[in-house]
């Protein structure tokens, strides 16, 4: 297995007695909907409705993302679940968003974050992925799939057939052996470089420092009033935001249209430049919030 993070799904019951319904999000590449699919059905055989699956590809009426702000509802189902399944195949690598979904399920998932490979070995995850707890997709036993499903049973308690186990692994197994990825069209995000992967770990740990900081706050009111506060910075500072970047940065660019772009600023900016990912805009760019001396401005890594 690759990575040393333990599956941490929460132990607590309700006073009933009964099983409290965990929900599990399955990161995904619209490439690999036709598997994220297989891999629902697999959490709901296997845990008999016990663990909801969450896929956001899902075309039921009641599943997948609904009508209206996609980026709000990806963030609403990572924080109502305990564990984040990434599934890791050839084609989803070189996507950024699976690294965004883990990142962000990291900073605010109370579980784990865990890698289902699919036609990839341990070695050929890449970082940041590589430090979670990896499974083998094509495999039932040991380091496979069926043991994942096992290790789950016993964190929330249930007693489930080896049996059971073995049958649901090793449909799911035949359907992954025979999985091809789907076309995604002209709304697939770019590929990632192999260079840029690297550069995720530090992007990853910014935005987990910063949900942490939100997380930690005292209470609903301070963290509402702190966000006020932010976006009245902004307004304030959008006359002279050039001006400001200029001065600071030593560029007027508010956009960037790739990670090493980004990362050359950050990295040549003077140590008191504070910077903080907020969010995706409508347009699916990453909007990064820059602080310092009491001036602030908004700039953009396009994806």
């Amino acid at each position: 297995m690759a990575g040393n993070n333990e599956l941490d799904l929460k132990q607590d019951k309700p006073s009933s007695g009964k099983i409290e319904r965990r929900q599990i999000f399955v990161s995904h590449t619209h490439a690999d909907r036709n598997l994220a699919a297989n891999v629902r059905i697999l959490i709901e055989e296997a845990f008999s409705g016990v663990i909801r699956p969450y896929v956001s590809s899902d075309p039921a009426p009641t599943g997948g993302l609904q009508p209206g702000e996609w980026y709000t509802q990806i963030h609403a189902e990572l924080g109502r679940s305990e564990s984040v399944w990434v599934l890791a195949t050839p084609t989803s690598i070189q996507r950024p968003w699976i690294y965004w979904e883990a990142g962000i399920g990291r900073a605010i998932c109370p579980g784990a974050v865990v890698v289902l490979r699919v036609a990839l070995s341990s070695n050929d995850v890449p970082s940041p992925l590589s430090n979670f707890q990896s499974y083998d997709g094509l495999v039932v036993g040991d380091d496979g799939v069926g043991e994942l499903l096992g290790k789950v049973a016993n964190q929330i308690g249930m007693n489930i057939s080896p049996i059971l186990i073995d049958d649901v692994a090793e449909k799911w197994v035949k359907a992954a052996k025979s999985h091809k990825p789907q076309p995604e069209g002209e709304t697939a995000s770019p590929k990632l470089a192999p260079e840029q992967l690297n550069q995720f770990d530090a992007l990853i740990a910014r935005l987990e420092t910063s949900v942490t900081a939100i997380r930690a706050a005292p209470s609903d009111t301070q963290a509402a009033r702190r966000q006020a506060e932010i976006r009245e910075a902004v307004s304030r500072a959008s006359r002279d935001r050039i001006a400001f970047l200029s001065r600071i940065l030593g560029t007027d660019e508010t956009m960037y249209e790739s990670v090493d772009d980004l990362t050359h600023v950050i990295d040549g900016a003077p140590p008191e430049v504070k910077f903080s990912f907020t969010n995706f805009d409508s347009d699916e760019d990453a909007v990064i919030f820059v602080e310092y001396e009491g001036q602030s401005a908004t700039i953009w890594l396009l994806t």
